[in-house]
């Protein structure tokens, strides 16, 4: 499919944007960020990815509702206006984890994504708002690039 297809198709289905996934040697290379206007706005640069049966081994959870991006510890300001890009896209609010447990749910398909920042890499992966069991999938990029200049066309 091509860039203005998808695009069209952004439009068509009333979506804000489209993450487009690029592969590198078989596995998850870049997360493109596509808005509706045809326009890259984030690309994340994928070190490594483990799926989420990789990381919950549990048993299958489906993830109904998200509640939230959440960030761990000291970001730094390109990885928090991603945050909070990403939380306005999905029409989440963007705040610290310590505010997620106290909002935390009984219901077991409320999930929350965790941002955090560990030896200059990004972790993104997601948890069970109940009992804050990770259950995936595992992300660790190894950089965020804005395009500041298409998002303001």
């Amino acid at each position: 499919m091509s860039l203005s297809e998808l695009t069209s198709r952004i439009m068509q289905s009333k979506a804000h944007a489209a993450i487009v996934v690029t592969s590198y040697r078989g596995n998850p290379g870049k997360l493109q960020f596509l808005d509706r206007r045809g326009h890259f706005l984030y690309d994340l640069f994928v070190e490594s990815a483990l799926l989420r049966r990789e990381v919950c081994t549990t048993g299958r959870m489906r993830i109904r509702n998200l509640m939230a991006i959440a960030v761990l510890g000291t970001i730094s300001e390109r990885v928090r206006e991603f945050g909070a890009y990403f939380a306005n896209l999905l029409g989440v609010p963007f705040m610290p984890i310590n505010e997620i447990i106290e909002m935390s749910t009984e219901d077991a398909s409320t999930a929350f994504i965790l941002l955090h920042e560990k030896d200059s890499k990004i972790h993104w992966t997601a948890y069970q708002s109940s009992d804050m069991v990770e259950i995936g999938p595992r992300i660790r990029i190894s950089h965020i690039r804005s395009h500041p200049d298409e998002a303001n066309e």
